[in-house]
């Protein structure tokens, strides 16, 4: 039998352990495997959210980045990205993966192997992809950049009550997987929606244009077509 062929590109991969249900975890182990295989010189770290501005200084010396988690851990990744970042991948293990489905890697990632998948992420071409900023009017605080959306409201706060959980109970979503992180979703905005009033805001768009918007339940600001996993408007 032949030995499998070596991959020539240097990847380092940051994972979350905890999406998909955790199975962060197991991809993990078989990357490890596959690093001591097929890529020599590529290097597997689990994503530290605290110390990700680290990781991510470490990247500069690698040829791809390869991002395993949801959107959430991607638009992490993203706002801490220093300049000279190299090319970034995506292995989508989220919930939702707008960003893979975005991007056209979501239905790779499902039909090839790891390896496979590897092999065809390095000649993937690459697509820019705009980051946007907000920041509060008053500039009391600091600019988000964010590259998928953006939400104000009940959904936000329903993301913010499951990322909770998720924390204080990981075994409850490590033996669901994914349904249970939909499950855990749904509970979350079922409780934020019968909680949240709506409420009056003001927006302005690069301190130019206004606009007073009423009895809000939430709003989102959209930089990608596709939306929370339940798949892809036709709007440029």
């Amino acid at each position: 039998m032949n030995p499998p062929a070596r991959l020539p590109m240097r990847f380092l991969f940051l994972v979350n352990p905890l999406s998909g249900g955790q199975a962060g975890r197991v991809l993990i182990e078989k990357l490890k495997r596959i690093c001591g295989l097929d890529c020599p010189g590529s290097l597997v770290r689990e994503l530290d959210p605290g110390n990700i501005k680290a990781q991510l200084e470490e990247a500069l010396s690698f040829d791809c980045v390869v991002v395993a988690g949801g959107d959430g851990t991607v638009s992490n990744v993203i706002r801490n990205a220093p300049a000279g970042l190299p090319k970034l991948a995506v292995f989508p293990l989220g919930t939702g993966d707008d960003l893979a489905r975005e991007l056209g890697v979501y239905g790779p990632s499902r039909r090839l192997s790891l390896e496979g998948w590897l092999g065809w992420c390095e000649q993937a071409p690459v697509r820019k992809l705009d980051v946007w900023g907000i920041s509060p009017a008053s500039g009391s605080g600091r600019e988000i950049r964010f590259c998928n959306y953006l939400s104000l409201g009940f959904d936000a706060a329903a993301v913010l009550q499951f990322h909770k959980w998720r924390y204080k109970v990981p075994s409850l979503f490590k033996l669901g997987g994914k349904w249970a992180n939909r499950a855990g979703y749904a509970l979350a905005g079922l409780g934020c929606l019968a909680r949240q009033a709506g409420t009056s805001i003001e927006l302005s768009s690069d301190g130019r244009d206004s606009a007073g918007l009423k009895d809000l339940r939430t709003l989102l600001f959209a930089n990608i077509r596709c939306c929370m996993g339940l798949g892809c408007s036709n709007m440029q």
